[in-house]
Order: structure tokens, then C-alpha cells, then sequence
């Protein structure tokens, strides 16, 4: 990485002060020494907001990566209340056929009239 221009800019400000040039010079030289720092600091602020798109990325894969966790829990536990719900299905079709056939209704009961 380059070392930041403006502690170079500083450097060439306070060198070229030292030779003792004259105050028009010494003032746009300062004027310029100000500008280049509020350029620098407008672009840090605009890296900074642009932010690095590979972290980025990095940090929605490990979103998504979570996000999928998540759902295959909630798939596995409604897998399982499905097993479950279907063995009580099970259970409760033996237990009626063990009734019916156990209390065997006539039809002729069926269709009684008053």
C-alpha cells in the first residue's frame, strides 16, 4: 500500500517552508496543503461507504448459510411431528377396526324408522 499522500504533502509543506520562500507562495502552498488533505478525507470516506464487495459477499454467504441451517431444522422437526402424527393415524385406524368388528352394527338398525 502507498504510504498516504497527505503525510508526503506535509512533508513537502514543512521543507519548502524551511527555505524561506515568500508569503504568496507560503499561503498557496498552505491553500493547496488543506485542499489535499480534504480530498484525502473525502476518499477515505467514500472507500469507507463503498465498503470491500468481496467481504460483503462473504458476509451474505454466511447469512444464507445460516438461513439454511435454520430451515433444515424446521424441516427436520416437521418431518418428525409427521411421523408421528401418521403412527397415531395408524394406531387409531387399528383400534376402529378392532371396534367394528367388536360392536358390529345390523344394518337393519341403521335405517330404523320411529
Amino acid at each position: 500500500m502507498k504510504p498516504p499522500l497527505i503525510s508526503l504533502v506535509l512533508l513537502a509543506v514543512a521543507l519548502l517552508a524551511g527555505c524561506r520562500g515568500d508569503s504568496a507562495e507560503a499561503s498557496l502552498r498552505a491553500r493547496q496543503a488543506r485542499k489535499i488533505a480534504d480530498l484525502e478525507s473525502r476518499l477515505k470516506r467514500f472507500q469507507a461507504q463503498a465498503g470491500d464487495p468481496a467481504t460483503a459477499t462473504a458476509a451474505q454467504a454466511e447469512e444464507s448459510r445460516q438461513l439454511a441451517e435454520v430451515a433444515e431444522a424446521y424441516v427436520r422437526t416437521k418431518q418428525e411431528e409427521l411421523l408421528t402424527l401418521e403412527g397415531d393415524l395408524e394406531k387409531a385406524t387399528r383400534e376402529d377396526e378392532v371396534y367394528r368388528r367388536k360392536y358390529v352394527v345390523e344394518p337393519s338398525r341403521l335405517k330404523e324408522k320411529p
